[in-house]
């Protein structure tokens, strides 16, 4: 019976999101019961340092900046930075580390000085403000793979990733490619698994393929990152990019790729993409991106988080092509993609998916 009154009055809450002018009774969120006094503290960090932007009722303001997209609408409750696939609801150390350490290149800070309690208020209450709370629980985060690359296999990992990134995982059908038609024709015969699409319709439908597509989200159009130009919002780090490549980004189209790449494949996609955003601003950004050989660091000395010294690599030993040797390929899922050889998009309510034209957003949104 308490439960039953519970998910009533949360119901009822929710149902006006950020109206409520105080809170006396506890909240079922997520599935968990929250008590009054830490929605109170919420709402009062909330309307003190997030309404400027997210508005009172968490739907977001308009951006003043043509050029900016407008803070996130919080009612959706759909968040994209987080650990957990599926559009799934995220944990609350998802929600705590957003506002932890702000994203990248806009307008939301971060804000390492607001302790593990107010933190922990401030997540409980934006959860009042979508009922999606009310009737769904918190879903199971993906924990990240040990990088099985590590020390002395940099410069390899970044090669097969360069592959990865062309040819099985077909990254470019959102982002742009970094190297012309007849090289992804010949990473696709390399990688892809027998029976798998062709990429024919995939690259007829992408139209330009050095550049970004616009994706229909949850959030309005959004323009994939070109990692050589744009920022990565929130990937902090090489476990930052794994978490968003492995588990996707909520609300969007980009895929989960946990169970569709091998650990070394994750791996190696994260040390190329980390690259790509090294090269960022550099005058032969374009023409490095472009090959397996990317860098000049210490190959032996590096692994995906430390940044490269130094180094000479002989192209000769670094494989354009290689495919891991991987016992569990066999078993693992090939990669779906769509009528038009794209990923299949998670099922977003009103959402579906590429768009193969559609008008410029006002910005391009990284990982």
């Amino acid at each position: 019976m308490m439960r039953e009154l519970l998910l009533f009055t949360s119901a009822l809450l929710a149902s006006a999101p950020g109206c409520a002018e105080r809170f006396d009774e506890p909240q079922l969120l997520g599935g968990v019961v929250v008590q009054p006094e830490i929605l109170n503290r919420g709402m009062q960090l909330f309307r003190r340092d997030c309404t400027g932007c997210h508005g009172d009722d968490g739907k977001g303001q308009a951006a003043k900046n043509p050029a900016e997209r407008g803070p996130r609408d919080l009612t959706l409750g759909f968040y994209k930075f987080t650990s957990v696939p599926d559009n799934r609801l995220p944990t609350d150390d998802d929600l705590m580390r957003t506002i932890r350490e702000g994203l990248d290149g806009t307008q939301m800070v971060a804000r390492p000085e607001l302790n593990s309690a107010d933190l922990h208020a401030l997540v409980q209450y934006v959860k009042t403000l979508s009922t999606r709370w009310s009737n769904e629980s918190t879903g199971i985060p993906i924990v990240p793979d040990p990088d099985p690359w590590g020390v002395g296999r940099r410069q390899e990992a970044i090669a097969r990733g360069f592959a990865v990134y062309h040819g099985l995982a077909q990254c470019w059908t959102c982002h742009p490619s970094y190297v012309p038609l007849d090289r992804l024709q010949e990473f696709a015969s390399a990688t892809l698994p027998a029976g798998a699409d062709s990429i024919d319709k995939a690259i007829q439908f992408r139209g330009d393929i050095t550049r970004s597509r616009v994706v229909e989200t949850a959030y309005g159009d959004v323009l994939p990152p070109d990692f050589l130009d744009g920022r990565v919002r929130a990937a902090k780090g090489p476990e930052g990019l794994y978490r968003a490549i492995a588990v996707g980004l909520g609300g969007t189209p980009m895929p989960t790729w946990k169970d569709r790449l091998s650990s070394e494949d994750l791996w190696a996609t994260v040390y190329y993409v980390r690259e790509l955003t090294r090269l960022r601003g550099s005058p032969s950004a374009r023409a490095k991106a472009a090959s397996p050989v990317m860098t000049s660091g210490d190959n032996a000395t590096h692994s995906a988080g430390a940044q490269p010294a130094n180094e000479t690599v002989n192209p000769a030993l670094v494989p354009k092509i290689a495919k891991v040797d991987d016992p569990a390929a066999e078993s693992r899922p090939t990669p779906k993609t769509s009528g038009a050889g794209l990923p299949d998009p998670r099922p977003i309510p009103g959402v579906t998916g590429v768009r193969k034209d559609a008008a410029q957003p006002r910005e391009s949104e990284g990982l």
